[in-house]
């Protein structure tokens, strides 16, 4: 990367974190228990798909060799589980601790980007990478939700709006971040001459640390333990 480059980084991280201080949450960077956790989660779990979901048709179409056809399926099987993972949150989240669903569906998210980022090598079924991402879009359809209700609840009166348009707020810089993050990587590798196996490899690595950090933040969601919880 040039100098330039690494400059430009330099002064929108110089404009951008001060003015990111501002409008989120208080605590959002320490992922403070109850909103800021649940801003940061949002941030974390956007970057941690984006990272993967941004390549994962050009890892099937130029990796795996096969037509933007056969890989629009994987898309769509993601959807229908997405899905099928927010009807199953939706009949749970006033029994089972928000926190809890935020596991369960960490948990599905790194199994399945783990299953997907396998298929990088040739000599895993290719059929992996399906039930992989289907599973992603099960636990993006349990988590999804999870935290801007989490949000909702802790807000006070006439604060809910503000509040959980800081969560959206960072849920857009995840998106950005994720695909940001990861095209670099991509490009990274294409300029050392390193295979595109190489760049999608380092940008799903990026994917599945921000994965990492979301099981822990995502334990800090709510302020108490669930009223609701039995």
């Amino acid at each position: 990367m040039r100098w330039w480059a690494l400059a430009i980084v330099g002064i929108g991280l110089l404009i951008g974190f001060p003015a990111l201080r501002r409008i989120a949450p208080a605590g959002t960077l320490r992922a403070a228990r109850g909103i800021p956790a649940s801003a940061m989660s949002a941030f974390l779990l956007s970057m941690g798909f984006l990272a993967m979901d941004a390549f994962l048709t050009l890892m099937l179409t130029d990796v795996r060799g096969i037509s933007l056809a056969e890989a629009g399926v994987a898309i769509t099987m993601a959807t229908i589980t997405w899905a099928v993972g927010s009807a199953w949150q939706s009949g749970r989240a006033q029994r089972i601790p928000l926190a809890r669903l935020m596991t369960i569906g960490t948990i599905a998210l790194m199994g399945g980007e783990l299953a997907v980022a396998a298929t990088l090598s040739t000599s895993i079924p290719l059929a992996v990478a399906y039930v992989g991402w289907a599973v992603v879009g099960l636990g993006m359809g349990i988590t999804f939700p999870t935290l801007p209700l989490a949000t909702m609840r802790l807000s006070g009166v006439g604060t809910e709006a503000s509040e959980l348009s800081s969560v959206l707020l960072m849920d857009m810089l995840g998106v950005a971040t994720g695909a940001g993050l990861g095209g670099g990587a991509v490009a990274l590798s294409e300029a050392a001459g390193a295979p595109l196996t190489a760049g999608l490899a380092g940008a799903f690595a990026i994917g599945g640390v921000a994965l990492v950090a979301l099981l822990f933040t995502g334990r800090r969601i709510a302020a108490a333990p669930d009223a609701t919880s039995t």
